[in-house]
């Protein structure tokens, strides 16, 4: 698209938007159809940002120590390797970084 966009000297997100409205146009896409999907894209983003917050909780990450517990508790826990339930709440996280890489971050 940056190629085909810069040699007449066409904005990238014009020809982007082109090629969206080519695609109802031909009944390929429905405006209804990419409304769901950026919908549910924000969903996915606000659930990501939510399982990576929960895993830097988990592994110590955050800074501050848990409530009631003491220093010692608190390094120890941050030093030990990942529950298996830790790994299990991470791997859709790593699983969409994949595809978002895989799709070229789109």
């Amino acid at each position: 698209m940056r190629d085909v966009a810069s040699s007449p000297g066409i904005a990238e997100s014009c020809l982007h938007h082109w090629k969206r409205r080519d695609l109802i146009d031909w009944g390929l896409a429905s405006p209804a159809l990419a409304a769901i999907k950026s919908a549910a894209l924000a969903q996915a983003r606000a659930r990501i940002t939510e399982l990576e917050n929960e895993i830097k909780t988990l592994h110590g990450q955050t800074g501050v120590p848990r409530a009631g517990g003491s220093r010692s508790g608190y390094y120890d826990s941050s030093r030990r390797d990942p529950s298996a339930r830790a790994i299990r709440q991470g791997w859709p996280t790593d699983q969409i970084a994949a595809v978002h890489q895989a799709s070229r971050q789109t």
